[in-house]
């Protein structure tokens, strides 16, 4: 088969210093395109200390411009480009918003990729009614993209870009995300810990003060356990209300902040017994599917995206939110039954090595691709 030019197009690479798990996922597929003897070009924004070109695994990493600007100016690089290259094929990539591709490009096929949908956190993020217009902007960049052939990482996603955006449900094809942590093959159950983790950035979305009240309810009648709380402060003002909670409910010797590094998260992991995932929304809905591969089941609110990985009563528990009393009593059954606990534990793993492949997803990308350019 002869090898095609695919161009990426996001906000950010994986060198860039604000990445996250979009740009792991963009990695892979790259990666895995080049391996199929693809000519792949990333571009991306610039950032401090970077390198204008440069290569990564065979990928050809171009950086113009910085993380706000690319959005105006992508189009003026695109034409020079496009000047002197083939492309075959774009995929352009939306962590948030994406670098509006359909404005510029009318003959080469599109593929719009999206993991996830921002509009619940520009609630948080910016007041009335800023967040309004910030919603209303996103609704008009993807239209952009409803009749492009799109792909995403979830159900949850794909439902949301048909009913509240109009997207056409044929047009959308989900290809689920891989593991990029290798599960963990033995564990020993007497070393782990009387202890409970919240493990996500530390901003209103996430619900942090649900974990600490779950915790409070569940502690009376179990002292010996402590909620550990692994985290990225990107709420000031909110980091301190989470500890003004813990103080007021005289938690202090019990429930502790840690603020996330590399090292605590793997050790954190492996002494926990439960991670509480209180989210309004989990945008990428794979965390968990990485924390199970450390034998670590999951009780969450009933919310999109982690509909998508979590199996009742056997990677963890879904409970619908603000109810309170139910996940005290499955915290009960689940930690206080050591058999249960032991065969919970292992269907998570189970779980999540049925994700640790890339090779399938990769597959079927490239697959869909040839399809397009045919």
């Amino acid at each position: 088969m002869q090898s095609k030019e695919i161009l990426f197009l996001t906000w950010k690479d994986i060198k860039h210093p604000n990445k996250g798990g979009a740009e792991w996922v963009i990695y892979e597929y790259a990666k895995g395109l080049v391996s199929k003897w693809h000519n792949v070009v990333w571009f991306a924004s610039w950032f401090d200390g970077a390198i204008d070109e440069e290569n990564i695994d065979g990928i050809k990493v171009i950086r113009k411009f910085n993380i706000n600007t690319i959005y105006f100016k992508a189009h003026n690089w695109y034409k020079e480009y496009k000047k002197s290259h083939k492309i075959d094929l774009i995929i352009d990539e939306a962590w948030g918003i994406p670098l509006l591709s359909p404005l510029y490009e009318k003959n080469i096929p599109i593929i719009f990729m999206i993991h996830h949908i921002w509009e619940k956190e520009w609630d948080f993020k910016f007041i009335f009614p800023i967040n309004i217009i910030f919603k209303f902007i996103f609704w008009l960049i993807l239209k952009l993209y409803k009749n492009k052939n799109t792909i995403t990482v979830s159900n949850s996603t794909k439902n949301e870009l048909v009913t509240k955006y109009w997207f056409e449900e044929n047009n959308i094809t989900v290809i689920e995300n891989c593991l990029n942590l290798e599960p963990l093959e033995y564990i020993d159950f007497e070393q782990k810990e009387d202890s409970i983790l919240f493990l996500g950035r530390l901003t209103q979305i996430k619900r942090v003060e649900d974990a600490i009240l779950w915790f409070k309810e569940f502690h009376k009648n179990n002292p010996s356990y402590v909620l550990n709380i692994l985290g990225i402060e990107q709420e000031e003002k909110y980091v301190q209300n989470l500890k003004d909670l813990v103080k007021n409910n005289n938690l202090e010797n019990n429930v502790f902040f840690r603020w996330f590094s590399k090292d605590l998260f793997f050790e954190y992991l492996e002494k926990s017994k439960v991670l509480l995932v209180p989210s309004y929304k989990e945008w990428f809905w794979l965390v968990v599917i990485e924390w199970n591969a450390y034998w670590l089941p999951a009780i969450w609110y009933d919310v999109a995206w982690l509909r998508d990985s979590i199996q009742d009563w056997i990677n963890g528990y879904k409970v619908s939110s603000w109810d309170f009393e139910t996940i005290w009593k499955l915290l009960e059954t689940t930690l206080n039954n050591n058999e249960n606990y032991i065969k919970l534990a292992n269907a998570s793993l189970e779980t999540a090595k049925s994700y640790y492949w890339w090779d399938s997803s990769i597959d079927e990308l490239e697959k869909y691709i040839i399809h397009l350019i045919k």
